[in-house]
C-alpha cells in the first residue's frame, strides 16, 4: 500500500441534520489561524446561521437534505451543490 492510500482511507459517516448550525465558528477559526484556504467546503443541511460577509476564499455548500426555500434569502455567498 502506498502512502497516500494509507492517508485516504475512505470513511463512512452516519450524519443526521437537524437544523441550528451556527455556520460562522469555521469561518471565524479559519481567520483566527491566519488561513487563506483555496477552497473551504461545508457539508450541511443548510439549517443555521449563516456568516453576514463572504469571506475572501471561494466557499462550496454541500447540502443534503435540505430546503432551498429556507437558505435561498440566508446563504449570501459561495456555491451551492445539492445532494440527495
Amino acid at each position: 500500500s502506498s502512502a497516500a492510500s494509507d492517508v485516504y482511507k475512505r470513511q463512512v459517516i452516519d450524519s443526521r441534520g437537524g437544523g441550528g448550525t451556527a455556520f460562522e465558528p469555521a469561518f471565524e477559526w479559519v481567520e483566527e489561524q491566519d488561513e487563506n484556504p483555496t477552497l473551504f467546503v461545508y457539508l450541511t443541511d443548510m439549517f443555521g446561521s449563516f456568516p453576514e460577509y463572504a469571506p475572501d476564499y471561494p466557499v462550496i455548500w454541500v447540502a443534503y437534505d435540505s430546503n432551498p426555500e429556507y437558505y435561498k434569502d440566508k446563504c449570501g455567498f459561495g456555491e451551492i451543490i445539492e445532494v440527495d
